[in-house]
Protein backbone atom coordinates (compact mmCIF):
# COMPACT_ATOMS: atom_id res chain seq x y z
CA UNK A 1 0.00 0.00 0.00
CA UNK A 2 0.97 3.46 -0.78
CA UNK A 3 1.36 5.71 1.95
CA UNK A 4 0.79 9.74 0.91
CA UNK A 5 -0.25 12.71 2.25
CA UNK A 6 -1.09 14.65 -0.88
CA UNK A 7 -5.23 14.02 0.23
CA UNK A 8 -7.38 16.11 2.27
CA UNK A 9 -8.80 15.71 5.80
CA UNK A 10 -11.54 15.57 6.90
CA UNK A 11 -13.82 15.92 9.86
CA UNK A 12 -16.31 13.93 11.53
CA UNK A 13 -18.20 17.02 13.22
CA UNK A 14 -16.47 20.28 12.37
CA UNK A 15 -15.32 21.09 16.65
CA UNK A 16 -11.86 21.11 14.82
CA UNK A 17 -10.82 22.95 11.13
CA UNK A 18 -7.73 22.51 9.83
CA UNK A 19 -5.63 25.99 10.31
CA UNK A 20 -2.36 24.70 7.83
CA UNK A 21 -0.36 22.10 6.81
CA UNK A 22 3.62 23.03 6.29
CA UNK A 23 7.21 20.88 6.21
CA UNK A 24 10.50 21.84 6.67
CA UNK A 25 11.99 17.96 8.29
CA UNK A 26 13.11 15.55 5.37
CA UNK A 27 11.90 13.15 8.23
CA UNK A 28 9.07 11.36 10.31
CA UNK A 29 8.13 14.15 12.59
CA UNK A 30 8.46 12.60 16.24
CA UNK A 31 7.59 14.83 18.96
CA UNK A 32 6.00 18.70 19.33
CA UNK A 33 6.24 20.83 22.71
CA UNK A 34 4.71 24.05 22.92
CA UNK A 35 5.78 27.14 24.99
CA UNK A 36 3.57 29.30 27.36
CA UNK A 37 5.74 32.38 26.37
CA UNK A 38 5.13 32.48 22.74
CA UNK A 39 6.99 36.22 22.00
CA UNK A 40 9.37 33.66 21.44
CA UNK A 41 8.14 30.93 19.41
CA UNK A 42 4.37 29.02 19.15
CA UNK A 43 6.05 25.54 19.44
CA UNK A 44 8.91 23.11 18.85
CA UNK A 45 9.53 20.13 16.85
CA UNK A 46 11.55 17.30 16.19
CA UNK A 47 12.02 14.60 13.81
CA UNK A 48 13.80 11.08 12.29
CA UNK A 49 16.18 13.71 10.35
CA UNK A 50 17.97 14.24 13.38
CA UNK A 51 16.85 17.55 13.58
CA UNK A 52 15.10 19.87 15.76
CA UNK A 53 12.85 23.06 14.69
CA UNK A 54 10.87 26.22 16.62
CA UNK A 55 8.29 27.59 14.56
CA UNK A 56 6.83 30.83 14.67
CA UNK A 57 2.86 31.97 13.60
CA UNK A 58 3.27 33.88 10.04
CA UNK A 59 1.96 37.40 10.14
CA UNK A 60 -0.80 37.15 8.09
CA UNK A 61 -1.75 33.75 10.66
CA UNK A 62 -2.08 31.68 7.29
CA UNK A 63 0.37 29.14 8.41
CA UNK A 64 3.80 28.54 10.72
CA UNK A 65 6.98 29.76 9.77
CA UNK A 66 10.46 28.00 10.62
CA UNK A 67 12.79 29.88 12.74
CA UNK A 68 15.86 27.80 14.04
CA UNK A 69 16.83 24.75 12.99
CA UNK A 70 19.45 22.35 15.98
CA UNK A 71 21.78 19.57 14.77
CA UNK A 72 24.09 17.27 16.47
CA UNK A 73 22.22 13.97 17.15
CA UNK A 74 24.09 11.12 15.02
CA UNK A 75 20.55 9.55 14.99
CA UNK A 76 16.82 9.86 15.32
CA UNK A 77 15.60 12.73 17.78
CA UNK A 78 12.41 10.52 19.45
CA UNK A 79 11.29 12.81 22.17
CA UNK A 80 11.48 16.41 23.00
CA UNK A 81 11.13 18.39 26.73
CA UNK A 82 11.02 22.78 26.90
CA UNK A 83 12.12 24.62 30.20
CA UNK A 84 8.87 26.85 31.64
CA UNK A 85 10.30 29.50 30.28
CA UNK A 86 10.70 28.37 26.56
CA UNK A 87 14.33 29.01 26.78
CA UNK A 88 15.92 25.39 26.81
CA UNK A 89 14.90 22.23 24.79
CA UNK A 90 16.01 18.47 25.62
CA UNK A 91 16.13 15.99 23.33
CA UNK A 92 15.97 12.12 23.23
CA UNK A 93 17.57 10.24 21.07
CA UNK A 94 18.25 6.88 19.34
CA UNK A 95 22.18 8.02 19.26
CA UNK A 96 22.52 6.58 23.46
CA UNK A 97 21.99 10.53 24.51
CA UNK A 98 19.82 13.56 25.54
CA UNK A 99 21.05 16.70 24.89
CA UNK A 100 20.03 20.48 26.33
CA UNK A 101 19.80 23.43 23.96
CA UNK A 102 20.49 26.73 24.46
CA UNK A 103 17.66 27.77 21.71
CA UNK A 104 18.94 31.68 22.27
CA UNK A 105 22.65 30.44 21.40
CA UNK A 106 22.00 27.37 19.67
CA UNK A 107 25.02 25.46 21.69
CA UNK A 108 24.56 22.20 22.98
CA UNK A 109 24.92 23.16 26.77
CA UNK A 110 24.93 20.03 28.12
CA UNK A 111 25.03 16.20 27.22
CA UNK A 112 23.50 13.51 29.51
CA UNK A 113 25.37 10.69 28.99
CA UNK A 114 24.90 6.63 30.25
CA UNK A 115 21.95 5.22 28.94
CA UNK A 116 23.67 2.08 26.88
CA UNK A 117 20.89 2.10 24.78
CA UNK A 118 18.42 4.57 22.24
CA UNK A 119 16.77 7.08 24.34
CA UNK A 120 12.84 7.06 23.87
CA UNK A 121 11.85 9.88 25.91
CA UNK A 122 12.81 13.04 28.33
CA UNK A 123 11.00 15.23 30.39
CA UNK A 124 11.93 18.08 32.95
CA UNK A 125 10.15 19.01 36.29
CA UNK A 126 7.78 21.87 36.50
CA UNK A 127 10.98 23.53 38.84
CA UNK A 128 13.22 23.14 35.91
CA UNK A 129 15.85 21.29 38.33
CA UNK A 130 15.22 17.90 37.38
CA UNK A 131 15.16 16.07 33.78
CA UNK A 132 14.60 12.21 33.19
CA UNK A 133 15.07 9.57 30.55
CA UNK A 134 13.63 6.82 29.92
CA UNK A 135 15.95 4.45 27.37
CA UNK A 136 15.39 1.05 25.76
CA UNK A 137 18.53 -0.17 28.04
CA UNK A 138 14.88 -0.66 30.40
CA UNK A 139 16.40 1.86 32.60
CA UNK A 140 15.13 5.23 33.91
CA UNK A 141 17.83 7.93 34.81
CA UNK A 142 17.08 11.26 36.61
CA UNK A 143 19.95 13.76 36.24
CA UNK A 144 20.33 17.57 36.90
CA UNK A 145 20.91 20.25 34.55
CA UNK A 146 24.54 19.95 34.58
CA UNK A 147 24.27 16.62 33.27
CA UNK A 148 24.88 14.30 36.18
CA UNK A 149 22.97 11.55 36.56
CA UNK A 150 21.67 11.44 40.10
CA UNK A 151 19.48 8.05 40.09
CA UNK A 152 18.82 5.15 37.91
CA UNK A 153 15.55 3.09 38.72
CA UNK A 154 16.47 -0.22 38.25
CA UNK A 155 15.02 -1.13 41.65
CA UNK A 156 10.85 -2.34 41.05
CA UNK A 157 11.82 -1.02 37.29
CA UNK A 158 10.55 -2.37 33.96
CA UNK A 159 12.05 -5.73 32.53
CA UNK A 160 11.45 -4.14 29.12
CA UNK A 161 11.65 -1.52 26.65
CA UNK A 162 11.05 2.03 28.52
CA UNK A 163 8.82 4.07 26.37
CA UNK A 164 8.28 7.25 28.14
CA UNK A 165 7.93 9.12 31.10
CA UNK A 166 6.28 12.22 32.50
CA UNK A 167 6.32 14.54 35.16
CA UNK A 168 3.37 15.41 37.01
CA UNK A 169 2.85 19.33 35.68
CA UNK A 170 1.70 20.39 39.30
CA UNK A 171 3.87 21.21 42.12
CA UNK A 172 2.36 20.53 45.88
CA UNK A 173 4.17 21.09 48.83
CA UNK A 174 1.90 18.74 50.58
CA UNK A 175 2.55 15.85 48.89
CA UNK A 176 5.52 14.38 47.32
CA UNK A 177 6.77 15.01 43.45
CA UNK A 178 5.36 12.29 41.16
CA UNK A 179 6.75 11.08 38.01
CA UNK A 180 4.97 8.34 35.35
CA UNK A 181 6.38 5.66 33.62
CA UNK A 182 5.31 3.11 31.10
CA UNK A 183 7.07 0.37 28.72
CA UNK A 184 7.02 -2.47 26.64
CA UNK A 185 6.43 -4.77 29.78
CA UNK A 186 2.61 -4.10 29.30
CA UNK A 187 2.56 -1.37 32.82
CA UNK A 188 2.39 1.89 34.06
CA UNK A 189 4.60 3.00 36.71
CA UNK A 190 4.28 6.31 39.16
CA UNK A 191 7.66 6.61 41.34
CA UNK A 192 7.79 8.76 44.12
CA UNK A 193 10.42 11.54 42.99
CA UNK A 194 11.36 12.29 46.94
CA UNK A 195 12.70 8.92 48.01
CA UNK A 196 13.06 7.80 44.18
CA UNK A 197 10.84 4.70 45.08
CA UNK A 198 7.76 2.89 43.50
CA UNK A 199 4.38 4.61 44.47
CA UNK A 200 1.96 2.50 42.31
CA UNK A 201 1.94 -0.27 39.96
CA UNK A 202 -0.83 -0.37 37.48
CA UNK A 203 -1.30 -3.18 35.26
CA UNK A 204 -4.31 -4.07 32.74
CA UNK A 205 -2.76 -2.93 29.18
CA UNK A 206 -2.39 -6.50 26.96
CA UNK A 207 0.11 -5.07 24.68
CA UNK A 208 3.13 -2.86 24.38
CA UNK A 209 2.79 1.21 26.35
CA UNK A 210 3.66 3.59 24.07
CA UNK A 211 2.66 7.06 25.34
CA UNK A 212 1.49 8.53 28.50
CA UNK A 213 -0.50 11.93 29.29
CA UNK A 214 -0.97 13.49 32.31
CA UNK A 215 -3.42 16.25 33.13
CA UNK A 216 -2.66 19.50 33.46
CA UNK A 217 -4.36 19.42 37.15
CA UNK A 218 -1.58 16.11 38.00
CA UNK A 219 -4.97 14.32 38.35
CA UNK A 220 -5.48 12.21 35.78
CA UNK A 221 -3.07 9.82 33.22
CA UNK A 222 -3.62 8.16 30.31
CA UNK A 223 -1.42 5.28 28.92
CA UNK A 224 -2.05 3.69 25.62
CA UNK A 225 -0.99 0.75 23.72
CA UNK A 226 -0.25 -0.84 20.79
CA UNK A 227 -3.77 -2.63 20.30
CA UNK A 228 -5.86 0.91 20.46
CA UNK A 229 -6.64 1.06 24.52
CA UNK A 230 -6.30 3.91 26.18
CA UNK A 231 -6.66 3.74 29.92
CA UNK A 232 -7.23 6.28 32.56
CA UNK A 233 -5.77 6.23 36.18
CA UNK A 234 -6.10 8.35 38.84
CA UNK A 235 -3.42 9.61 40.37
CA UNK A 236 -4.39 10.75 43.48
CA UNK A 237 -6.12 7.40 44.82
CA UNK A 238 -3.41 4.90 42.63
CA UNK A 239 -6.30 3.36 41.22
CA UNK A 240 -8.16 2.68 37.34
CA UNK A 241 -10.50 4.66 35.98
CA UNK A 242 -11.96 3.35 32.48
CA UNK A 243 -10.76 2.71 29.28
CA UNK A 244 -11.19 4.58 25.74
CA UNK A 245 -10.97 1.65 22.66
CA UNK A 246 -10.08 2.80 19.59
CA UNK A 247 -8.80 -0.05 16.38
CA UNK A 248 -5.31 0.80 15.99
CA UNK A 249 -1.69 1.41 17.57
CA UNK A 250 -1.62 4.26 20.03
CA UNK A 251 1.03 7.18 18.69
CA UNK A 252 0.29 10.30 21.11
CA UNK A 253 -1.89 11.46 23.45
CA UNK A 254 -2.56 15.04 24.82
CA UNK A 255 -5.04 16.18 27.42
CA UNK A 256 -6.44 20.05 26.22
CA UNK A 257 -5.19 22.58 28.71
CA UNK A 258 -8.64 24.42 29.18
CA UNK A 259 -11.62 22.08 28.27
CA UNK A 260 -12.05 18.21 29.62
CA UNK A 261 -11.20 16.75 26.47
CA UNK A 262 -8.81 14.66 25.47
CA UNK A 263 -7.02 13.33 21.66
CA UNK A 264 -5.07 10.53 20.78
CA UNK A 265 -3.36 9.75 17.76
CA UNK A 266 -4.29 6.33 16.49
CA UNK A 267 -2.65 5.22 13.21
CA UNK A 268 -3.86 7.75 10.67
CA UNK A 269 -6.11 9.29 12.42
CA UNK A 270 -6.71 11.86 15.68
CA UNK A 271 -9.64 11.01 17.63
CA UNK A 272 -10.92 14.08 20.54
CA UNK A 273 -13.11 12.94 23.46
CA UNK A 274 -14.83 14.86 25.80
CA UNK A 275 -14.18 12.75 28.85
CA UNK A 276 -16.69 14.38 30.90
CA UNK A 277 -19.35 11.72 28.89
CA UNK A 278 -16.78 9.94 27.42
CA UNK A 279 -18.05 10.41 23.83
CA UNK A 280 -16.08 11.32 20.70
CA UNK A 281 -16.05 14.80 19.56
CA UNK A 282 -14.34 14.78 16.70
CA UNK A 283 -12.47 12.49 14.42
CA UNK A 284 -9.59 13.45 12.19
CA UNK A 285 -8.60 11.59 9.34
CA UNK A 286 -7.65 11.12 5.55
CA UNK A 287 -10.34 11.68 2.99
CA UNK A 288 -8.77 8.34 1.19
CA UNK A 289 -10.64 7.65 -2.22
CA UNK A 290 -9.02 4.22 -2.97
CA UNK A 291 -8.97 1.04 -0.78
CA UNK A 292 -5.24 0.18 -1.81
CA UNK A 293 -4.03 3.65 -0.07
CA UNK A 294 -3.76 5.16 3.20
CA UNK A 295 -2.92 7.92 4.92
CA UNK A 296 0.57 8.40 7.10
CA UNK A 297 0.39 7.84 10.86
CA UNK A 298 -0.08 10.86 13.14
CA UNK A 299 2.83 10.32 15.31
CA UNK A 300 2.83 13.28 18.00
CA UNK A 301 0.22 15.80 19.48
CA UNK A 302 -0.17 19.03 21.35
CA UNK A 303 -2.37 21.75 22.54
CA UNK A 304 -1.26 25.30 22.44
CA UNK A 305 -1.71 26.98 26.05
CA UNK A 306 -4.49 28.04 25.23
CA UNK A 307 -6.22 25.66 23.78
CA UNK A 308 -7.01 27.20 20.46
CA UNK A 309 -5.05 25.01 18.52
CA UNK A 310 -4.06 21.30 18.29
CA UNK A 311 -0.72 20.84 16.69
CA UNK A 312 -0.31 16.77 14.99
CA UNK A 313 2.94 15.52 13.40
CA UNK A 314 2.64 13.12 10.82
CA UNK A 315 4.88 10.36 9.11
CA UNK A 316 7.31 12.16 6.04
CA UNK A 317 7.86 15.15 7.62
CA UNK A 318 4.01 17.46 7.55
CA UNK A 319 3.01 19.42 10.51
CA UNK A 320 -1.14 20.23 10.55
CA UNK A 321 -2.44 23.02 12.61
CA UNK A 322 -6.03 22.19 13.77
CA UNK A 323 -7.97 25.41 14.85
CA UNK A 324 -10.78 25.00 17.63
CA UNK A 325 -13.70 26.63 16.34
CA UNK A 326 -16.75 28.38 18.27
Amino acid sequence: MAATSDFTLKFLSGTLTQHSKFRAHRGDVTAIRTVPDQDMYDFMSASRDKCSITWKRSLDDSSFEAQRSFHGHNHFIQDLALSSDGKYAFSASWDNTCRMRDLTTKATAQKFLGHTKDVLSVDISPDNRQIITASRDNTIKLWNTMGQCKFTFTEDGHSGWVSCVRFSPIVDREKPAVFVSCGWDKLVKVWDLTSCKLKYNFAGHKRAVNDLAISPDGSLCASGDAEGAIHLWDLNEGKFLYVLKEDGCVHAMAFHSVNFWFCAAIDHKITVWDLESHSIIEQIQWDLPLKDTRGPNVLCLSWSPDGSMLYAGYQGGDIVSFRVTG
